[in-house]
């Protein structure tokens, strides 16, 4: 029997302020918690070289799941980014904003789109879904 293959699981990424756990994931962009666990400090040393347990939230929103890694602090994220396709970009923007998260709006031939990042850096691209269209790739 052929078992489907799941081309994405999971991401996992730093957060290095607890709070955003449930201001930014859960009520601006709409996660749900799921459940938390610790890593062991064995295991985080050889897996990530953290040299202290690590406590992981697990979120997920319509299949796509979050591995969010309690860190302490920010960090410069560079061009890394996950980019969440959405039918309510105006009201996610809107939300980061009124929260106090950086937002930034960049208007295209295509379309706008936003990106919004945490207080840890972690910067998510947002786009609206077009009807029966694919999202134009920037």
């Amino acid at each position: 029997m052929d078992i489907p293959t799941k081309i994405l699981n999971h991401v996992a990424i730093p957060v290095g302020f607890k709070e955003d756990i449930t201001n930014f994931y859960c009520n601006v962009l709409g996660f749900t918690e799921q459940y938390r666990f610790v890593v062991d400090q064995k295991t985080a040393f050889s897996i990530f070289g953290f040299e202290h347990e690590l406590e992981v939230t697990l979120i997920e929103k319509d299949g796509l799941k979050l591995e969010l890694f309690h860190t302490v602090g920010f960090f410069k994220p560079g061009i890394s980014h996950i980019c969440l396709t959405v039918s309510n970009k105006n009201e996610i923007c809107l939300n980061a904003e009124r929260s106090g998260y950086q937002l930034i709006m960049i208007t295209r031939p295509a379309g706008s789109i936003a990106f919004i990042s945490d207080k840890t850096g972690n910067r998510f691209e947002i786009k609206e879904v077009s009807s029966g269209d694919y999202p134009v790739v920037y």
